[in-house]
């Protein structure tokens, strides 16, 4: 089960990660696939939590974050787009690459090889926030190709630490 729980986490943030793009690009659906991701990604969390044997403090900021976007949702608190769209970069670097880069959350090691994809991919992604922040030409293409590698490297790296638990 734990194996099971792992992969969702990870493969939960992918859908969440597509989600925001789907929603950046304007794009149709991408609402259904922050939903689900969203409740993917509490819900495995949660199973996670029960089913861990030695309770992992670090676990308590990605359900922290959770429970502030769920507030903010749940009581449809109104957030400018460009502070939202700037949160969302920010959040989306900070979330999303610490459980990329971290090579012991969740279960310990972490093949080296997709850690540093994922730090490419974030780096990927943090300069295509500054092009579409600026509206240089090209952002589109750099956040399509960034934000889906880190989705492939999510789910990769879900795949592989749900089969060495």
């Amino acid at each position: 089960m734990k194996k099971f729980l792992t992969t969702f986490i990870y493969t939960s943030l992918a859908i969440l990660s597509l989600g925001y793009l789907f929603r950046l690009m304007h794009w149709t659906n991408a609402d259904v696939m922050l939903q689900a991701g969203f409740w993917m990604h509490i819900a495995s969390y949660i199973g996670y939590s029960f089913v861990v044997t030695i309770k992992d403090n670090r676990l308590i900021y990605p359900l922290g974050v959770l429970v502030l976007l769920f507030v903010i949702q749940m009581f449809n608190i109104e957030i400018g787009y460009q502070t939202s769209f700037v949160g969302f970069f920010v959040l989306f670097i900070v979330y999303i690459g610490f459980h990329l880069i971290t090579p012991n959350y969740l279960v310990a090691g972490d093949p080296k090889p997709i850690r540093i994809a994922g730090i490419i991919a974030l780096i990927t992604f943090a300069i295509a926030s500054i092009f579409k922040i600026m509206h240089w030409a090209g952002a589109d293409m750099l956040l399509i190709s960034s934000v889906s590698t880190i989705a492939f490297v999510l789910m990769l790296q879900g795949w592989l630490k749900g089969r060495t638990v």
